[in-house]
C-alpha cells in the first residue's frame, strides 16, 4: 500500500482511513479539517498513513495520442485554489482523464476545457419548506489564462 502525507491526502482517503483503520463515522463530504480533528479526537497525530487508494501523480496535460481530435490545440488555464477543495482536480472526457492542480497555470487540451467550460451542479438553497427550489451554477470555478 502506497504511504501519503497528511498534507497531500484528499478527504477520501482520509475518510477511508479514518474509517477502516480507526473505526470512526466519518464521510468525505465532511472534509479535511473535520476528518483530521476526529483522527486527533481519536489520538491519532502522525503526518502520514497508508492508503489503498492510489496517490496522485499525474498532472494536466494528458500524453498525446494518435488520431486524438484537437490533440494539436491546448487551452492553459488555472483553477485557484480554494479551502475545503481537493489540491488537484480530476477531469474526464470520453473514459480518459486528468488531474489539474489548483493554483497553478495548466496547459490542457480544448476538450478538457470545453468539459469544464460545461460542467454543473444543481445547488439547493434550504427554506422552512425544505430544500427549496435548486439553480445551476459551474461546478469547478477556472480562469483561462490564454488559448492555444
Amino acid at each position: 500500500m502506497p504511504t501519503i502525507s497528511v498534507e497531500d491526502a484528499t478527504a477520501t482517503q482520509l475518510a477511508d482511513y479514518a474509517q477502516t483503520i480507526h473505526g470512526l463515522d466519518v464521510t468525505f463530504r465532511e472534509g479535511k479539517a473535520k476528518i483530521l480533528s476526529k483522527l486527533a479526537d481519536a489520538g491519532w497525530t502522525e503526518d502520514s498513513f497508508e492508503t489503498e487508494q492510489p496517490e496522485v501523480t499525474a498532472l494536466a496535460p494528458a500524453p498525446e495520442g494518435k488520431g486524438d481530435v484537437g490533440a494539436d490545440e491546448y487551452v492553459t488555464i488555472m483553477i485557484p485554489k480554494e479551502a475545503g477543495k481537493p489540491r488537484l482536480e480530476f477531469v474526464s472526457v470520453n473514459g480518459t482523464g486528468i488531474w489539474i492542480e489548483r493554483g497553478k497555470s495548466s496547459r490542457v487540451r480544448r476538450r478538457y476545457h470545453h468539459a469544464l467550460e460545461i460542467a454543473q451542479q444543481e445547488v439547493f438553497e434550504p427554506s422552512n419548506e425544505g430544500l427549496g427550489e435548486g439553480s445551476l451554477s459551474p461546478a469547478i470555478n477556472y480562469s483561462v489564462l490564454s488559448r492555444g
